[in-house]
């Protein structure tokens, strides 16, 4: 098993020669963060309180189009994501239109997204609901409302540990349905959520300095990095000699 360290090393090795490709094809997966950092920076050297689009055309100040056009097309764009970092880990040849190959799938794409949003958001509603009438019910105060949060987050953490892998798996197998995905994640990641929370922890410099000094940055320009990363990761965990190549 390799170590965090040798991940991210792997990581950057592959990347070395394909940034600015990796760059890309992260970017327009995550299209609506970048719309978001424009809107900051522009709110931040202008002083507006409207996004970089609701200045211009009024329309989108009541129905953010963006974030539905993203709803829409995320998960179809993060599977051609994830085909393309796959690649690039193992040493294949990449090209930045791969991030668009996910759309040949995108209904299970969209199925899969929405699945994930059921599977973790449902059992988290029931935790904060039942927090809340038992709450209400024993006059209990913020002391108690807070242990619930507590006790939700640790339990959407949890599962989403579970199925961290979904989007990789389906780019390998997209003849699987998608409850035979999700079920190939959790077998991946059983015993090996520790490694991943670890992954994404040692990444929290980045992100402590995107909040507070770099204004979004992080987002465009350290994710490929950290996509990678994770991308090592899965093939770690189901292939590891190709991570040798």
């Amino acid at each position: 098993m390799s170590s965090i360290g040798s991940l991210k090393k792997t990581a950057r090795e592959r990347m070395r020669s394909f940034y600015w490709a990796a760059f890309t094809v992260n970017n327009i997966a995550n299209f609506y963060n970048v719309y978001n950092w424009i809107g900051s920076l522009s709110r931040l050297l202008t002083g507006s309180k409207g996004s970089a689009i609701t200045s211009l055309v009024p329309a989108f100040a009541d129905l953010d189009l963006i974030l539905c056009l993203n709803l829409a097309l995320y998960p179809a764009l993060v599977l051609g994501s994830s085909t393309f970092f796959l690649k690039l880990i193992r040493g294949e040849e990449v090209r930045v239109r791969e991030v668009f190959g996910g759309f040949r799938k995108l209904f299970k794409a969209l199925g899969l997204f929405f699945a994930l949003l059921l599977t973790i958001g449902v059992p988290v509603i029931l935790i904060v609901g039942f927090g809340a009438v038992v709450g209400n019910w024993l006059g209990l105060g913020l002391g108690f409302r807070a242990i619930v949060g507590s006790v939700a987050a640790v339990a959407a953490l949890f599962l989403f540990l579970d199925y961290a892998v979904v989007f990789y798996v389906l780019a390998e197998n997209p003849n699987l349905s998608v409850l035979q995905v999700m079920e190939r994640s959790r077998s991946i990641m059983n015993g090996r959520k520790p490694e991943y929370a670890l992954l994404g922890l040692s990444f929290c410099g980045w992100i402590l300095l995107d909040l507070f000094l770099l204004f979004g940055l992080v987002r465009i320009f350290v994710y490929p990095y950290i996509e990678a990363a994770f991308a090592a990761f899965y093939i770690n965990a189901t292939a590891p000699k190709q991570l040798e190549r």
